[in-house]
């Protein structure tokens, strides 16, 4: 046998030995992108519900397949080859090596498949990662179990009899739920309907008129919905846990979201909340809804309908956050508004108010909402062209008025509080952000929107920009709408 015969029959050992004995658990949380991956008969479907199991399982498939073509393909030169030598015995002999080796190849390539599925067919498929206290999902029938994959594209591939999901457990005062998402069509398609069933440890899962399933351990974070709550679930279309901030929300879910589910893990102080953005870009100013978080300690659901003002709101972008409700003292120093530009470096040309990490603090598991009216600039040595109109060192636009009979907004006081930030020349403003803090700057306002019959009418709006780093100059965001509105109230979020 020539050098290239043997070097191909060590690569599909390799495999073999490869896919004998590596058999892959992977978490359920999705971590690819689907980049039109394309169907092959006999492959997990991958679309954007496919988590890694999926992808394992579709790559291992087309490793497979790969290295069948090679085989024809290489059996096929051995062929030509035969013909061409003609009379040659050493051609004729390269060539009938060649095409034994093809031949041996796959055989072995499809024989590991099929003793593999004799023996466990979950060896060629991927399961959950096992968790403390969790034996396992299995299908099954009467007393009989067999391992279930974590995913399946065609429940028409599920063993006759075995159409039952059992999730067992050994300790279920440790183990975590299990979620599962039954689709009435084949390949996770959610276009013709979907449920989610939140499954405590033995319990069960029907799957008799199901076209496909997937399934995954529920996580801390945030579940977008398609449909209102229903208690601690909610129907419609569920989403896998949402951990990070999302600058455009992912389709079916993108502008589709009803509800969420709040999931937090007290024992580690995951505690998680989210704001969410009309606009596309997490940090674009826009409308958008207040804060969502729930005082449960582990498990809520909430009617997105309840946390903004306008019927039409659609959500495009979220900030999520792990809220540092518990120790929000750890998270920094607190927030600084400044009255100009790049206050913090121009001390002498600037007025400012602090929200130190003391006060913060004081608020425990609450949020912290302050009224833009009530953060009054503190001028204390400034001087400025502002107060050169005075004639005097002043420490703040209250003082102003009661020694020297200036109004708030007067001429000496541009800009007394953040409500006028981008109101005025002297009110460009400035934002320093120490530490880890989600800054919500708020305001209602009102927009006139079209109606039936080509009416308009008034409807109520909430308008926001979120902050989690500094900013030099505020005049540059968007965070108030157009026609003269002001700023009216903060959220400060200690984040981790």
């Amino acid at each position: 046998m020539k050098t290239n015969n043997k070097k191909f029959i060590f690569i599909l050992s390799f495999l073999l030995i490869f896919t004998l004995f590596g058999q892959i658990t992977v978490a359920a949380n999705k971590t690819l992108e689907v980049k039109n991956y394309p169907s092959i008969p006999g492959l997990p479907t991958i679309t954007v519900d496919s988590d890694l199991a999926d992808y394992v399982g579709y790559i291992f498939g087309l490793i497979t397949y790969i290295a069948g073509v090679i085989a024809v393909i290489s059996f096929a030169v051995g062929a030509v080859q035969l013909i061409m030598a003609a009379s040659n015995p050493s051609l004729v002999n390269e060539a009938k090596d060649r095409m034994k080796g093809s031949v041996l190849g796959l055989v072995l390539t499809l024989s590991a498949i099929v003793i593999l599925r004799t023996i466990n067919p979950q060896i060629v498929s991927t399961t959950l990662t096992p968790l403390s206290g969790v034996d396992g999902i299995y299908y099954k029938k009467g007393a009989d179990l067999k391992p279930a994959p974590n995913s399946e594209s065609n429940t028409s591939n599920i063993p006759d009899g075995y159409k039952t999901l059992f999730y067992k457990c050994t300790k279920s005062d440790i183990a975590p739920y299990l979620l599962v998402w039954v689709f009435n069509k084949k390949d996770f398609d959610y276009t013709g309907g979907v449920s989610t069933q939140r499954v405590a440890c033995n319990g069960t899962v029907g799957l008799e008129s199901a076209g496909s399933f997937k399934m995954s351990f529920e996580t801390p974070g945030i579940y977008y919905c398609t449909g209102t709550c229903n208690g601690n679930m909610c129907s419609g279309y569920m989403s896998e846990a949402n951990t990070t901030t999302q600058n455009e929300i992912e389709t079916p879910f993108k502008g589709n979201i009803k509800a969420v589910r709040i999931v937090n893990n007290p024992n580690k102080y995951d505690y998680y909340g989210i704001i969410f953005h009309k606009e596309i870009g997490a940090g674009n100013g826009g409308e958008c809804s207040t804060p969502i978080t729930t005082d449960s300690d582990e498990i809520d659901c909430k009617n997105l309908s309840a946390y903004n003002k306008s019927s039409s709101f659609s959500a495009f972008s979220a900030n999520i956050f792990n809220w540092n409700k518990n120790f929000p003292v750890t998270s920094g120093d607190g927030v600084d508004f400044y009255s100009s530009k790049l206050g913090w470096s121009s001390s002498k040309e600037s007025g400012v108010s602090s929200i130190k990490k003391d006060l913060i603090e004081i608020q425990g598991d609450s949020i912290v909402d302050i009224d833009a009216k009530d953060i009054s600039f503190d001028y204390t040595g400034v001087y400025t062209n502002i107060a050169s109109v005075c004639g005097e060192d002043y420490t703040s636009c209250d003082r102003m008025e009661e020694e020297y009979g200036y109004s708030e907004e007067g001429e000496c006081c541009p800009c007394a509080t953040p409500q006028n930030y981008q109101g005025s020349d002297y009110c460009r403003g400035s934002l320093r952000i120490s530490g880890n803090y989600l800054v919500a700057f708020y305001t209602n306002y009102k927009e006139e929107v079209k109606g039936d019959n080509n009416t308009t009418k008034t409807v109520d709006k909430l308008y926001c920009q979120t902050y989690t780093q500094s900013v030099d100059d505020l005049s540059l965001k968007n965070f108030l709408p157009s026609g003269g509105n002001k700023l009216e109230y903060v959220n400060i979020i200690p984040t981790k």
